[in-house]
């Protein structure tokens, strides 16, 4: 087991139950992997993005001097927020899923499945491994991919955190939903959760 292994395992002790072993742990790959959402989200952000920027160039080039003092501010000022969320869709998203990912780790025990969030809030989501029905695998060529673990999304709700999962735009769902995003060796974890879902059944 490589250090950064037993360093990963080491965060989920204080969490651990008496007796309880981790039989998995790891983090998200930080490298920029599109998701299926991406389809819509990529296309729709340039558009956005470009749409945005050619209002501000054309709010500031379409004043003139003789402009009365307010609007020659207050055209360019209302684009501003259009295009910080338009640069935030193309850029930003990506940027910031990346550092999420760097503070996320994920474990498996003999008893749960546990998500550990150490940002500035540090969570902890965790699913009893025995309820972690309707499970559902994504793999990629290269063998990394997504475990989800359903949830009490219901609707519209649900339609909303599908879309937004794991694509740096997560801020915009509220989900209970447990999931093991952008891992390698996924076809291994999914296989060790099966395993122990078919050992205490």
């Amino acid at each position: 087991m490589g250090d950064d292994a037993i360093q990963v395992r080491n965060i989920f002790r204080e969490f651990l139950f008496p007796n309880e072993k981790i039989l998995w742990s790891g983090q998200p790959k930080t490298a920029i992997l599109f998701t299926g959402p991406d389809i819509f989200l990529i296309p729709f952000s340039l558009l956005w993005c470009g749409f945005a920027i050619f209002w501000e160039t054309s709010a500031i080039a379409v004043i003139p001097g003789d402009t009365p003092v307010g609007i020659d501010i207050v055209f360019p000022l209302f684009g501003i927020p259009f295009v910080a969320v338009g640069l935030y869709f193309v850029f930003g998203r990506f940027i910031y899923k990346a550092q999420k990912k760097k503070k996320t780790y994920y474990a498996v025990t003999d008893k749960r499945v546990l998500v550990l969030n150490t940002g500035r809030n540090q969570t902890l989501n965790e699913i009893d491994i025995k309820a972690a029905t309707n499970m559902s695998k994504n793999v990629r060529r290269d063998g990394t991919g997504s475990i989800t673990f359903g949830g009490q999304d219901y609707g519209i709700l649900s339609f909303t955190n599908d879309m937004y999962a794991n694509t740096g735009m997560d801020f915009f769902s509220r989900s209970n939903r447990v999931a093991f995003y952008d891992i390698e060796n996924v076809d291994q974890v999914y296989k060790t959760i099966q395993r122990v879902k078919s050992d205490i059944s």
